[in-house]
């Protein structure tokens, strides 16, 4: 669990993610999973990779109404790690 700032800000380092069998023959791209919870409301949605080879055939990215907000572009990262990415995922809950 983590918070954000008093800006709404958040950040968390992670390894990427793999993609996985969802059943014979079908595959889920790399995504990580969000539950995103205000005083008011709750979210629950994926962030998946640009270039992933199974977001075309994924059918809970390909129902979204809007799946280039769900797509991050991953970018290096200068005097980290090496090969640390980094991406820009922006959450907005609102009211009801």
């Amino acid at each position: 669990m983590s918070r954000t700032d008093e800006n709404g800000g958040y950040a968390f380092k992670t390894v990427r993610p793999a993609a996985y069998p969802a059943a014979p023959g079908r595959w889920r791209p790399a995504h990580i999973h969000f539950q995103v919870t205000s005083k008011y409301e709750q979210l629950v949605t994926q962030m998946y990779f640009k270039g992933d080879k199974y977001n075309e055939s994924d059918a809970w990215l390909n129902s979204a109404s809007r799946k280039e907000l769900l797509i991050t572009d991953p970018a290096p990262v200068a005097g980290k790690e090496p090969g640390a990415q980094e991406v820009t995922f922006d959450i907005i809950i609102t009211r009801g």
